[in-house]
């Protein structure tokens, strides 16, 4: 490919979008691309932000199908990022303008191939699909990819969930997944039906092995995509079949820098998309991948008994748990009260909980919401995480936003994170690491 495979226009469409950014969401969303900021380059624009955004632009290749996959990982936490705003904001004419202003970036990268659906960004066309079957990175390992097939195997994991194993096919190329054509997909469905439906004469493996599918030898997009499939909602109902296979899949993953992160929701239920892990995830994935419980592990060196506590209100629950599991996935040691029934079985909660938040964890990370502020258990929480961090004077309390509810005894000053499970992993993954290096 010699031509720019996203266009100026596409690029310039969101580098406008994000003049209304601040200086480091635009930095974290590109980073976690794993695109590098440029800053040597001068674009000559007016605007600290839209001169930002040019000069992560100007470190790719958009002819690489490597960068393009890159930019494309920027853009799908960009929209989904503007979506979770519009979704707070909801039903304000300011909302409405943002969904309106995502809907035209969406018009921007269809033009150029690629269409943003469940929170993910998939090829449309032949062209753009190469995109995504792209074998020149360093790839996802023989080892690991036959870890995956071993396990499904041993475990009956059956991939296409609820759907026939056809429908699942046709699903994956209907994504842009199976870089085969409409002719080949008509034969592989009628070689499914006959094999696997009358005859039963494919093994249960096939999948890893065919010709046009043969995920042991496949892209690593391609492989990575399939992964993804067979946890959506459509395929996977169930939220505990869900949990469990992501757990081990991000486990085995981990080896080669890999790991399913959740992008978006649809109908209050995650949808998981493929990213690369930072170097400090990946390491704390390497230490985790064999965790079987929940329990808390002895004292660090910091002599606290977990990394994070959670405050929040109970009917913010929903929100709060696949946070609570995406930190544990990566190694963190996370007090999440709904995992610990046992253990506050019987203890006098007003006591343990003040000292618990006070005093055994490194950070707290509060969920503010209408619910919290006005709840007597999640004050109670606040102002014994509130004491520590007077005592030490150091950004103890980690608020996340999920309404507009401003927290008592929180200087207005204070950054909130967005209730973004992606970012406040890699934040909270680089506050440990950055505090293990002091």
């Amino acid at each position: 490919m010699s031509e720019e495979i996203i266009s100026r226009k596409t690029r310039t469409g969101f580098r406008n979008f994000l003049g209304n950014w601040t200086l480091q969401e635009i930095a974290d969303e590109f980073e976690a691309a794993g695109i590098e900021c440029d800053k040597e380059y001068e674009p000559g624009l007016s605007g600290a932000r839209k001169s930002l955004v040019e000069q992560y632009y100007h470190s790719l290749d958009l002819t690489k199908p490597s960068d393009v996959r890159k930019l494309l990982s920027a853009y799908e936490g960009i929209l989904n990022g503007a979506l979770q705003i519009a979704e707070y904001d909801d039903p304000s004419a300011k909302s409405e303008d943002l969904r309106e202003q995502v809907r035209a970036l969406t018009e921007l990268l269809e033009k150029d191939g690629f269409a943003f659906r469940d929170g993910r960004l998939t090829a449309t066309n032949s062209s753009t699909r190469a995109v995504f079957s792209d074998d020149s990175a360093p790839g996802i390992s023989e080892v690991t990819r036959r870890n995956l097939m071993d396990a499904f195997l041993a475990e009956n994991v059956v991939w296409n969930g609820r759907l026939s194993e056809a429908e699942f096919i046709r699903r994956l190329f209907d994504l842009g997944v199976l870089p085969i054509g409409d002719s080949r997909l008509s034969e592989l469905v009628a070689d499914i039906q006959q094999h696997r439906v009358r005859n039963d004469d494919w093994d249960d493996d096939w999948i890893w092995r065919h010709r046009d599918t043969n995920l042991l030898r496949a892209p690593d997009q391609v492989l990575l995509r399939f992964l993804s499939e067979t946890i959506h909602p459509v395929v996977r109902p169930d939220l505990e079949e869900v949990q469990r296979l992501l757990q081990f899949v991000n486990g085995t993953l981990s080896a080669d820098g890999w790991e399913l992160a959740e992008c978006a929701r649809i109908s209050g239920r995650p949808v998981f998309a493929a990213r690369r892990l930072l170097p400090d995830a990946a390491q704390a994935m390497d230490t985790a991948n064999t965790a079987a419980t929940r329990s808390p592990e002895p004292a660090s060196e910091h002599g606290h008994d977990y990394d994070v506590a959670l405050s929040f209100a109970g009917e913010d629950r929903t929100e709060v748990e696949p946070v609570a599991t995406a930190l544990q996935q990566h190694g963190v040691r996370v007090f999440y009260a709904p995992w610990e029934t046992a253990d506050l079985w019987g203890r006098d909660l007003y006591q343990y909980l003040a000292e618990l938040y006070r005093d055994r964890a490194r950070y707290c990370i509060v969920f503010a919401s209408s619910a919290y502020a006005r709840k007597a258990w999640p004050t109670h929480e606040l102002r014994a995480a509130q004491a520590r961090a007077l005592r030490e004077a150091s950004e103890y309390i980690l608020p996340v936003r999920l309404d507009d509810t401003e927290l008592p005894g929180v200087h207005d000053t204070v950054m909130y994170l967005r209730c973004d499970i992606r970012q406040i992993v890699e934040s909270v993954i680089r506050k440990l690491g950055r505090q293990t290096r002091e």
